[in-house]
């Protein structure tokens, strides 16, 4: 039976050629329909290439199709390996450049595409920024992409940020993936946002090379990013009803005046009365509660389900960050109870 060749097992596929581990590809021989078997020995124009014991002519894997049916590889040095962080984002189909992004690691080094110069910097000793249009390995279809990929083969624990700057309006996936110490996969992530040409997101990786430790991906929001989500989606069909993305920028809008409310409330210089200041902060939620009703209301009817996850993503982070798009520290103002009369 037919492997499916996940994002998981490319980057192991890649990781061992990197390091001069043999991959053994077993793959179907066209001339005679029996299994085959080749040995993987590096990255090509949409394909791979291979060392072919059978056929010396056969020089890459377009000579199967570009499909392997499983893959075994050999290992010269136990673990502990270096940490790796493997970065895809894609178009949902074909022939679409739907975004380009670049990644600043835990030390301060950027690694990718800034639209700021117009080229692609590599800051990172030991990190990498590339464009891939190689076959899918499960489906065989050829230029899936063009794929635009970070790789790091030593990455260090901690915050990577992202930042996507959209080129095309539509979704695209993000794919992160990763090996611990022990050479073993880490939980890989897999998720759709939504862009448009010159839009920005920025995005915290928490990755950790410890065995165990799972990573996290979180996008960073401010109410400007959250009303520019709602009109987006609309624009994309994601939303399929005008009357509701007016009244969620709406409910947007109040929740951003309660909000500020509260802000000015919290950082004036004479301690607010505790009633009031407890009385705003209710206000704040409940505005955001209105909104999150309304928007679990609609999906799966007029907002897809998806983009409903999103829009309630959005405000949960700007109630956590009090409308700030930087991460804030849990606590003050947070905690308040009702006043005691």
């Amino acid at each position: 039976m037919t492997s499916s060749v996940s994002s998981q097992r490319r980057l192991f596929m890649r990781v061992s050629i990197n390091e001069c581990n043999p991959v053994i590809a077993q793959v179907k021989n066209p001339t005679t329909g029996h299994n085959h078997f080749v040995i993987l020995t590096g990255q090509g124009d949409n394909t791979y290439n291979i060392v072919d014991p059978g056929y010396k002519g056969r020089t890459t894997l377009e000579s199967y199709s570009n499909q392997i049916l499983g893959i075994r590889t050999v290992k010269k040095d136990p673990p502990p390996y270096p940490g790796v962080l493997e970065i895809h984002i894609g178009p949902p189909q074909p022939g679409i450049d739907i975004a380009e992004f670049f990644v600043i690691d835990p030390n301060g080094k950027k690694t990718g595409y800034d639209p700021a110069i117009n080229k692609i910097v590599d800051e990172s000793p030991s990190g990498s920024y590339d464009t891939e249009e190689i076959g899918d390995l499960e489906t065989g279809e050829t230029g899936v992409g063009p794929i635009k990929e970070f790789y790091d083969n030593n990455a260090t624990n901690g915050e990577y940020k992202m930042i996507v700057v959209g080129k095309f309006m539509g979704k695209f996936g993000i794919d992160i993936s990763g090996l611990d110490i022990n050479g073993n996969d880490i939980p890989n992530i897999d998720v759709d946002y939504y862009t448009a040409p010159t839009y920005r997101d920025t995005f915290i990786i928490n990755y950790s090379k410890e065995p165990n430790v799972s990573m996290t991906l979180t996008r960073l929001v401010d109410f400007s990013i959250a009303k520019r989500d709602i009109e987006l989606m609309y624009e994309v069909g994601c939303n399929d009803n005008q009357g509701v993305m007016e009244s969620l920028l709406q409910k947007l809008e109040n929740a951003e005046k309660a909000m500020n409310h509260f802000n000015t409330l919290a950082y004036q210089k004479t301690p607010p009365e505790p009633q009031a200041f407890f009385d705003a902060k209710t206000a704040m939620e409940n505005m955001i509660d209105a909104f999150i009703n309304e928007v679990n209301a609609q999906k799966g009817k007029h907002i897809q389900d998806r983009c409903a996850q999103i829009l309630v993503e959005d405000a949960k982070y700007l109630l956590e960050n009090r409308g700030s798009l930087k991460p804030m520290k849990k606590g003050f103002g947070f905690e308040l109870k009702q006043p005691s009369k």
